[in-house]
């Protein structure tokens, strides 16, 4: 969308049913090649118009988009050809078809042609000033176009980040779901994850902060925007006099920010609810999906009037703010369904509705997300199924877009020539439906064969032990060494004989099986925190396959055979029953710290990335964000009865050795932090940790069967990020944002020096530090060659498995390694 419209004034939608007449019954679901004035029907002074404007002879006034059938902004003969032929016939039915993805869930590069590109749940998309299409490429963390017929980054390096300013393709996102345009041609940000709105500005290339500090929290109205706090800002859009509209998710309220940058609340209480109708908006009450595992919603759209509308997610209607600031529902019951096609849209049934558009001639189209189908309201009122059936999947490409399958679309944009683009997101693609050609998939570009280096007997050797090196989602029972993982984070070989890893960017826990493929053990396709209808919280436990999670860091084994989940991103243990596979919350609800002294099942965590158990059955784990190593004691057998307490930290970072009760530790507790602090335990009850930010290791020795009393100490680093020492005391190497530790099978200490690329080892009976796998420098190759002269690119986790080889989480290779031992 361009801040201001593209859509046409001249008509104020209709609140109330009226009579339909013959004229909108009959107008399409989109605008055909030629019907300027959108009556579904072709005319001879149309044609003209049409004529004109291929010669550059028409005013601007007389400007008609909906010949600009492939949006290059040009009036073509074969255009006009088809206005001809629809002059002659009718305006046929919308066809829909794919613009840009190939359906396979991942990042496969740039440069590709678009229908040969792979995306990763695709939120949102829009036609900028220039007619090209800027794509919001979701769980790739980056934001894309097409142009000269490739996909192209235009912003995002697609790790993890804080969105900070600077150059645009040097900008780490986290989750930027939505995108529009101002008067000025440059690019709004809902920068999600970041709760930011960011600005990019193409003739610098540089991104810019618009709104937000960053802190997921509400404030700020009445002064500057980047002084204010948002909580997951879902969309922007702007009016006619350049106002920067946000929906600002979780806050439950819609935003302004003026030509001033003062922001200021114009809708909702921040109070969840759905109330308000007929009176002022800002004392109205919107709902929408809040934690931090919540799916986008709430998106708005303006129209030529400046009339505001708002798919009121939580309570499944759309409703509209008009000039006066009175809101008004238009679309829905507030009961979730589908149902109401042909009949007033207020008595119709929604489910989920996540965005909203508004078509040249006033028409309201609906992202009826969980219906998986995309509908209108038209000017009258009443309101249809545009395309979809209502039955989740993928078909339909060429034909009816009624007739045509989606996937839980998210995204929905009117183009200045009235077709409507669809981000259809379980699919991984973005769609389009109207008056269009066909355009034939490019011929599959054959998938290389990775090159397949074997692991051998030498010892020091490295190989690739999974993963292909891609970056993307590899259905269940591909070969592990032809899966493509995305940011695999952990492997653990347990001991019932199961090998389960983290695969980190797919928020999914898999397992590699006796015959070498892969299999999900827990989450979905989606981001999210637990099942839809929140039986993890309940003693039966819900199915696996519907406990989504939100980047899973961690699991471990309890004495039966239970696996223990560590969802980071969703401050939870999780256990896995071994028979039955039912999973449900042993701790954690909502972030937070609370619960020391008591039963953990009633505590509060914040981010736990790593955990470990003692012989005894307590189990130690790292609390990221509150600053702390905590236990749970007699965990392996008493479960959420355990209870739980503070080790090692005060919630203040910083850095202290000495008695426990003094001590403190510094994890990354920013914005958007990655996952840090890893923990082990050795035959002797000792505690190691990596302190990340201190870039130390450190030991607790305890003094008492309560573990109240104990000693930290570091035993290696200097606190100092670098690379240096090896062949020296421990304590006097410089070491980089340290993450897993292990315990090796020679007794030793193994610690992932991630920022140095480097697997290192700690020999205890001298103190001296050595690289054991790694050279230092970031990159990929090694394979089938001496372990030492390997290239690592920044691995999150170390394991042994069963014989002693070591196995590296090559993170951001997407692999993960083996070393013979």
């Amino acid at each position: 969308m361009v801040c201001g419209g593209t859509m046409v004034a001249g008509m104020r939608f209709v609140l109330l049913a009226v009579t339909v007449g013959s004229m909108a019954l009959g107008r399409p679901a989109y605008a055909c090649t030629g019907d300027c004035n959108l009556d579904g029907t072709v005319t001879i002074d149309e044609i003209l118009r049409g004529v004109n404007l291929a010669l550059g002879l028409a005013p601007e006034r007389h400007s008609c988009g909906s010949f600009d059938r492939n949006l290059d902004g040009q009036v073509t003969i074969d255009e006009l050809l088809r206005s001809v032929a629809i002059a002659l016939t009718t305006c046929p039915p919308p066809v829909i078809r794919t613009v840009a993805g190939n359906g396979l869930a991942g990042y496969d590069g740039d440069g590709r042609d678009p229908l040969a590109t792979a995306f990763y749940l695709p939120q949102d998309l829009t036609v900028g000033p220039d007619r090209l299409l800027y794509l919001v490429d979701w769980n790739n963390h980056r934001l894309r176009r097409i142009r000269n017929g490739v996909v192209e980054t235009i912003a995002g390096t697609g790790e993890l980040g804080d969105a900070e300013d600077g150059e645009a393709l040097y900008t780490k996102f986290n989750h930027p779901t939505n995108v529009a345009f101002d008067h000025q041609g440059r690019l709004l940000i809902a920068a999600w994850h970041n709760s930011l709105v960011k600005r990019l500005d193409f003739s610098t290339g540089r991104i810019e902060n618009v709104a937000g500090t960053g802190l997921r929290a509400f404030g700020g109205d009445g002064g500057p925007a980047n002084e204010a706090n948002l909580d997951l800002p879902s969309s922007v859009a702007c009016d006619s006099k350049g106002n920067i509209l946000i929906s600002d998710q979780a806050n439950y309220r819609i935003r302004l920010v003026d030509s001033a940058g003062i922001i200021h609340t114009i809708c909702g209480t921040s109070t969840p609810g759905y109330s308000g109708d007929g009176g002022p908006a800002a004392l109205a009450q919107l709902r929408a999906p809040k934690g931090q595992a919540a799916p986008p919603a709430g998106r708005i759209a303006v129209d030529a009037r400046d009339q505001i509308y708002i798919a009121d997610t939580g309570n499944h209607v759309i409703r509209m703010i008009d000039t006066d600031g009175i809101i008004h529902t238009i679309a829905g019951t507030g009961q979730p369904g589908y149902s109401g096609d042909g009949e007033p849209a207020t008595q119709a049934q929604l489910n989920t509705p996540s965005d909203v558009a508004v078509g040249p001639d006033g028409s309201v189209y609906i992202a009826d997300t969980m219906n998986s189908v995309i509908r209108r309201v038209r000017p009258d009122g009443i309101i249809e199924t545009i395309a979809g059936t209502g039955e989740q999947g993928f078909e339909g490409d060429g034909g009816p877009a009624t007739r045509a399958r989606l996937d839980r679309p998210y995204g929905v944009e009117v183009a200045p020539n009235g077709h409507v683009y669809i981000a259809d997101t379980h699919n991984h693609r973005f769609r389009v439906v109207g008056d269009v050609a066909d355009e034939l998939a490019p011929p599959p570009t054959p998938t290389p064969t990775p090159t397949i280096v074997l692991c051998t007997d030498e010892v020091g050797s490295i190989c690739t032990y999974a993963g292909n090196g891609g970056m993307g989602l590899s259905r269940d029972g591909t070969h592990r060494l032809a899966a493509t993982l995305y940011w695999p984070f952990d492997i653990a070989f347990l001991r019932n004989g199961r090998k389960v890893f983290l695969d980190w960017n797919n928020h999914l826990v898999r397992e590699i099986l006796p015959d070498d493929t892969i299999r999900t053990v827990l989450g979905t396709d989606f981001v999210g925190d637990g099942p839809d209808d929140l039986s993890d919280l309940t003693p039966e436990g819900a199915d696996p396959r519907t406990v989504a999670l939100n980047h899973p860091t961690d699991v471990e084994l309890f004495p039966n055979g239970d696996l223990l989940i560590q969802a980071w991103h969703n401050h939870k243990l999780r256990m896995a029953d071994h028979v039955t596979g039912r999973v449900r919350v042993l701790a954690g609800r909502d972030p937070g710290f609370a619960g020391d002294g008591g039963p953990v099942g009633e505590a509060r965590l914040n981010q736990p990335p790593h955990g470990t158990f003692d012989a005894q059955g307590n189990y130690f784990f790292v609390d990221q964000r509150n600053q702390r190593i905590r236990v749970i004691y007699r965990f392996a057998e008493e479960r959420e009865r355990a209870v739980i307490d503070t080790v090692v930290g005060n919630g203040t970072s910083g850095f202290a050795d000495g008695p426990t009760s003094v001590a403190l530790v510094n994890f990354p507790t920013g914005p958007n932090p990655e996952p840090a602090g890893g923990i082990t335990i050795d035959a002797y009850g000792n505690l190691y940790f990596a302190d990340t930010l201190n870039h130390r290791i450190r030991r607790v020795q305890f003094c008492s069967s309560d573990f109240k009393c104990g000693v930290v100490t570091t035993i290696a680093g200097t606190g100092v990020p670098g690379y240096s020492g090896d062949g020296g005391l421990a304590t006097e190497a410089q070491i980089n944002y340290p993450q897993d530790l292990e315990i090796g099978p020679d007794g030793n200490l193994y610690l992932a020096d991630t920022n140095n690329h480097v697997v290192r080892m700690i020999d205890f009976a001298t103190g001296v530090i050595r690289t054991v796998v790694g050279t230092g420098t970031k990159g990929y190759s090694g394979d089938g060659g001496p372990a030492l002269a390997a290239q690592l690119n920044r691995p999150f986790g170390i394991a042994f498995d069963e014989n002693g080889d070591l196995y590296v989480s090559d993170t951001f290779n997407g692999r993960i390694r083996k070393v013979k031992r």
